[in-house]
């Protein structure tokens, strides 16, 4: 079982295709679109089932290093989990904006694409790319188009 820290080297449009329900697999084939059309990224899976974008580099000043997605979403049975930097924590506005019932801590769930608000998200996830390029041991490691 690959975690969901590591990239997988399989094609995220093949893993859709391997989605038993048929509008759960147009609709990530639609968010996988628009997402690369909107920022620029291509799509990689990460882990077994989390479809993300960008790549970010992060140290603590314990030490502790890594890497791990910008953004992205796993395609789940029931919901879609939409995964950011941003904590929904001082968001809500925004968050009620784009359309979502429920949320954790940084990710939102929603049961179908046509019920979010992609205006919202977009500025959502804009400001999650913020949050990260103004941390400090935090660095994006490729830039749109840079694969």
């Amino acid at each position: 079982m690959k975690k969901m820290t590591e990239i997988s080297k399989m094609n995220p449009i093949d893993f859709v295709k391997t989605l038993e329900n048929d509008e759960k697999r147009q609709e990530s084939i639609e968010l996988i679109n628009y997402l690369k059309d909107t920022f620029g990224w291509e799509a990689k899976l990460w882990g077994e089932d989390t479809i993300a974008f960008g790549k970010y580099h992060y140290e603590y000043k314990s030490g502790r290093s890594g890497e791990f997605f910008i953004f992205g979403f796993s395609p789940k049975k029931k919901k879609f989990s939409f995964y950011t930097p941003l904590y929904v924590e001082g968001h809500e506005s925004l968050v009620k904006k784009i359309g979502v019932k429920k949320h954790g801590k940084s990710c939102l769930y929603f049961d179908s694409i046509h019920t979010i608000n992609f205006d919202a998200l977009k500025e959502f996830i804009e400001l999650g790319i913020k949050f990260i390029e103004n941390q400090e041991g935090y660095e994006i490691l490729n830039d749109p188009g840079e694969e």
